[in-house]
């Protein structure tokens, strides 16, 4: 959210307290009087601004940069004064031919309405694109606000057609802002400045209730009593307007307003006039209009024509360790100085007072410490210091994600079925999938799903049992053949890879067994540097971390070998899993082994573990062939010895002259990279040491679930908050859209990665490019560079000496550099989608929306399977889709990377949905836990069960709404899936309701071990299965009379289909009770 209510702090009053009594003071609270003010630092110009609101005055901070913004928005939430409302405006951060980014937008219209609403104690903070881009004038917002109230009088056409008139897009579903729905009576919208879509049951004329619900699984989560949809039609993105036009006209004329750097400020503003098309005169002028008022510039440099100077840009005195820091603090607070520590969260100020303490540091009158997360200090004196728990520490700065929105549920939409597609049906194999169709028995229409078979033959499955019939996926290159109905194919092929199935189970439940009965290391339950390490992790840890982490841990410290498989998506935090296991193995006293597959990556983890771990007693060392032999050898010699805690390398640690002291944890990253060879080596350690191995590729929920009792498996499935879906975009080499990108990029101070895995032709397409953008400063990477050169360049990139970065595939794995936000990949049609998915995770790590331009060839025709993946992976660029385009890609590659190519074989042979039954069976007669299988019922009886065909809108999946119900296995599940109808279809799901009865009697009726239930004799009939357990009938509330061996009678009268279900129904609910 855009803004923040502060509570203050005595370190911050103390601060306020301070700027007051500045000889500066006065010429920065006078506002009558453009002044320049020298010394000023962003997080000092926070503080500034900070103390003009304890003293009313609504204030406006204008930024460079969205990042510099950021911290001082951050830097403000520290300072300011109770009950002052802190706005963040963000820039929407689009190309002219764009359209804004909803999300955006949202956070844009959300703070203007809250600048509309409040005046007091009020501080603002935007970068200088978000001030000049153009905004909705304040009276068109605030007439376009309307208020649904619950009860109050609605008309739904004349509401759909304003927010159609208003720009808003109408969807089978809601997911973003600016969508909106309509099924019957339920409205569902998604209105700009809220952080959920909100869903208006109708009763007739009037709104009968409101609820805000979860776009993802589409579910309410909370009634409302009233929504506000902003309905304004939203501006067309210029830049440089009148002021009339802009954030400005939200403020009140006494507003102060200040420009951090304001050089740079109108330098940025006339590059971005440029790069929007504008003339040079106009763009060099259109910041003066927006700055035509009484203003504070804010400079870091003192300029000859200053005011007065700040003490700000004077450096806190700091050593080059911590001992050296708290040395050096100790002194001055002996000289009367005053120091005021900001810490980003609790966990970090319990570490810094704990290391303080150690040195004979404790809070008092001279040190306090607050909660802020600054991104540097600064001196407020000549004996008055605020400093950032990170320079003591020695740590990067990490600003925490702010949320832009949410993804859409992984993987939803996959599964659907189209007409065209190849299905499996569970007793008859794979046909194709014609649609569904209506058909009269006995005078009662009922919805079918028409699968052909081969030589043209058609069956007609009741969508009341969509479950047995699934999408084929597994097919390989070439299209499965159909199979004959009732045919004796499909019955061999199943028994064939049931049997693979089976084989392969008992081989992983004996590995299993074997390392159970291996002796292995029981590490010590967590200590207070474990818990300090943990404490200061600067992001929320998602809940699938959180269970990860602590799965982890128990198998480290149960006394048998761990070796368990941590799956997740690009981005999903597998590497902060890994630390916190390596660093409670240190805690141990073991050594850690951090294997990857490539050089580049070593050195990205080897900084990632190092900046996580600052701070602790624990080395950490690299080795690749970006160290010289004698680095090497130097490495190798502290790990024999033991000096040495962790060790990140690629196969050069498999090295036989590589040899630990005491090894401890192995940590396997993308292990499907490692050759033959290597993989048998890992096997070898499993045996001997815990393992922990991680891979990009998630689990689909279902193979999971069969694969439970036979590995042991965390799957990170939980987006980071914060991180927004990567707009990917498949097209030609336009030199127009390449410029405005990059241009884009820079101007928020972002890089950009340009892939071409051809190293011939690196240098022409260097050429190309800088002809295209010359303001970019580009290096190429690759290789067969020398070690040298390549960590050159790599270095010089990541400290942000260049702008784009022409590469090879050497980036694809685990490259976390939250700065770069826009890739492009040249002859993207010959990656395969698991490539081009780990591609375009190398973007889209920071708050700023992410671009991922997947270009297509030049001077040649894309090859039809080539389109299919490029179309694949632009449809699929929510969160979470590395498991749609795994399957997609088809060789399954989640599968084939836990249970083995031959296994992904016996995929191609049944498809992955028979597959898992067949496992999951598998598990069960192993005697294992496995997920709970529903047995198939025949119900002879005539009961028009089906959707209705009015209650679910076109573009909302019909079969899937099917398959849920007919999936589900125990009341609760029904019951659930019963809530979620009315909750999305409203009175319209009451039709259901015999649907719904029917998948209830089947589950009471597969527990009870009844195969089959019909009508003989105006009597209801049933039939039971092995299993079954006659002494349940001694509670029948209705006589039972056997008829043969497992045929029984229910002695009621039924003189219809209809009446028999009743029956059934209340006679197996009261078995049940």
């Amino acid at each position: 959210m855009p803004t923040d209510h502060r509570r203050t702090t005595d370190a911050a009053c103390q601060l306020r307290e301070h700027i007051a009594a500045l000889p500066a003071w006065p010429h920065v609270a006078d506002n009558a009087a453009t002044r320049a003010i020298g010394g000023a630092t962003p997080c000092g110009a926070a503080l500034l601004f900070a103390r003009l609101a304890e003293e009313g005055r609504p204030g406006l901070l204008i930024a460079s940069t969205q990042d510099e913004a950021e911290d001082i928005h951050a830097a403000l939430r520290a300072f300011a004064p109770d009950g002052a409302t802190i706005v963040f405006f963000p820039a929407t951060e689009r190309l002219s031919a764009e359209k804004p980014d909803p999300s955006a937008v949202s956070i844009r219209l959300s703070a203007c309405r809250l600048l509309l609403e409040r005046r007091e104690r009020l501080l603002v903070v935007a970068p200088v694109q978000a001030v000049i881009e153009e905004t909705p004038a304040p009276g068109e917002l605030a007439r376009g606000v309307r208020t649904i109230a619950l009860g109050a009088a609605l008309d739904p056409d004349e509401l759909t057609a304003a927010l159609a008139g208003a720009g808003f897009t109408r969807l089978p579903q809601v997911e973003r802002p600016g969508d909106f729905a309509r099924r019957g009576g339920i409205l569902d919208v998604f209105p700009y400045g809220r952080e959920r879509p909100v869903r208006i049951e109708l009763d007739g004329d009037r709104a009968a209730g409101i609820r805000e619900f979860d776009p993802a699984t589409q579910v309410s989560t909370r009634a409302l009593p009233a929504a506000d949809l902003v309905l304004c039609a939203l501006p067309a993105g210029a830049v440089l307007v009148s002021p009339e036009r802009t954030v400005l006209a939200y403020l009140p004329d006494d507003v102060v307003l200040g420009c951090v750097e304001e050089r740079e400020i109108r330098e940025k503003a006339y590059q971005l006039g440029l790069h929007a098309g504008l003339p040079g005169a106009r763009a060099a002028r259109g910041i003066d209009a927006l700055l035509d008022r009484p203003h504070l510039t804010l400079a870091r440099l003192t300029p000859p024509e200053a005011s007065a100077e700040l003490p700000f840009a004077r450096r806190v005195p700091l050593g080059d360790s911590i001992d050296a820091t708290c040395a050096l603090i100790k002194g001055y607070l002996g000289l009367g100085w005053t120091y005021a520590v900001f810490c980003p969260n609790e966990g970090e100020q319990d570490k810094i007072r704990s290391l303080f303490g150690d040195k004979g540091l404790a809070e008092g009158p001279g040190l306090r410490f607050a909660l802020g997360d600054l991104r540097e200090g600064f001196m407020l004196g000549p004996d008055a210091a605020v400093l950032s728990s990170r320079e003591i520490l020695g740590r990067p700065h990490i600003r925490r994600s702010a949320p832009l929105g949410r993804a859409a549920a992984a993987g939803r939409g996959f599964f659907a079925i189209q007409p065209g597609d190849l299905v499996v049906h569970a007793a008859h194999g794979i046909g194709r999938f014609l649609g569904t169709e209506w058909a009269a028995r006995d005078g009662t229409a009922r919805e079918y799903l028409a699968i052909e078979y081969r030589d043209n033959v058609k069956l007609f499955v009741p969508a009341s049992k969509a479950d047995l019939v699934a999408k084929y996926v597994g097919s390989g290159d070439r299209p499965a053949p159909l199979d004959k109905l009732n045919g004796a194919s499909w019955r061999r092929r199943c028994e064939a890879v049931g049997q693979a199935v089976n084989d392969m189970a008992a081989e992983m439940l004996e590995i299993q067994a074997k390392r159970t009965r291996n002796p292995g290391r029981a590490f010590p339950p967590d200590d207070e540097w474990q818990r300090q390490l943990e404490a200061t992790f600067p992001f929320e840890e998602t809940p699938d971390q959180l269970d990860a982490v602590k799965l982890v841990k128990a198998d480290m410290q149960s006394g048998r070998c761990m070796d368990r498989l941590l799956c997740g998506d690009v981005g999903y935090g597998k590497t902060e899993v890994a630390i916190r296991a390596a660093f409670k193995a240190v805690c141990g006293a073991a050594q850690v082994a951090v294997l990857v597959p490539t050089t580049v990556l070593a050195e990205q983890h080897h900084e990632t573990f190092n900046d996580r771990l600052s701070g602790f007693p624990v080395s950490i060392a690299v080795l690749s062939r970006f160290r010289t032999r004698k680095e090497q050898d130097e490495i190798v010699a502290g790990l024999k010895a033991g000096r040495i805690d962790i060790v990140i390398g690629t196969h050069r640690l498999l090295s036989a002259d590589v040899a630990f002291a005491n090894l401890g944890l192995v940590i396997i990253d993308e292990e499907q990279r490692f050759g033959v060879g290597h993989k048998e080596r890992f096997k070898r350690l499993r045996a001997m040491v815990e393992v922990l191995t991680m891979t990009a590729t998630p689990i689909p929920r279902t193979l999971h679930m069969a694969l439970l009792g036979l590995r042991d498996i965390s799957n990170l499935t939980t987006p980071p908050e914060g991180r927004a879906p990567i707009k990917t975009e498949c097209c030609r080499f336009d030199p127009d859209r390449v410029r405005e990108s990059i241009l884009r990029e820079i101007d928020r101070d972002g890089q950009v990665y340009f892939v071409h895995n051809r190293i011939g032709t690196l240098r022409a397409l260097k050429s190309r490019l800088e002809r295209i953008v010359p303001e970019a400063r580009m290096e190429i990477a690759h290789g067969q560079m020398s070690e040298k050169e390549l960590a050159g360049a790599m270095r010089r990139f990541l400290g942000r000496e260049i702008d784009v970065l022409i590469t090879t595939t050497i980036i694809e794995s685990g490259l976390d550099i939250p700065s770069v936000n826009t890739i492009f990949v040249s002859d993207a049609d010959m990656y395969g989608l698991a490539d081009l998915h780990q591609l375009r995770g190398r973007v889209g790590r920071s708050r700023h929306q992410a671009y991922a331009y997947l270009l297509l060839p030049e001077g040649r025709r894309v090859a039809p399977d080539g389109e299919k993946r490029l179309r694949a992976i632009e449809e699929t660029n929510e969160l979470g889709a590395g498991f749609q385009l795994a399957l997609r890609d088809l060789e399954l590659r989640g599968s084939g990377n836990i249970l083995g190519a031959e296994q992904s074989g016996h995929i191609a042979e049944v498809g992955y949905d028979m597959y898992c039954r067949l496992l999951t069976r598998a598990v069960g007669e192993l005697g294992h836990a496995a997920a709970p299988e529903l047995r198939d019922v025949a119900i002879g009886l005539d009961v028009p069960a089906h959707l209705p065909a009015d209650m679910i809108p076109p573009g909302v999946d019909r079969i899937e709404i099917y398959r849920q119900i007919a999936s589900a296995a125990s009341e609760g599940a029904l019951d659930a899936e019963a809530r979620k109808l009315d909750d999305r279809f409203g009175e319209a799901a009451r039709g259901a309701r015999l649907l719904l009865d029917v998948q209830r009697l089947r589950i009471r009726l597969s527990a009870m071990r009844i195969r089959a239930v019909g009508r003989e004799e105006n009597r209801p009939v049933f039939r039971i299965d092995a299993g079954f357990s006659p002494e349940r009938l001694a509670a029948s509330p209705v006589p039972v009379r056997r008829l043969d061996a497992d045929a029984y009678m229910l002695e009621e009268d039924a003189p219809d289909d209809m009446a028999a279900f009743r029956v059934f129904l209340e006679w197996s609910g009261a078995l049940a009770a």
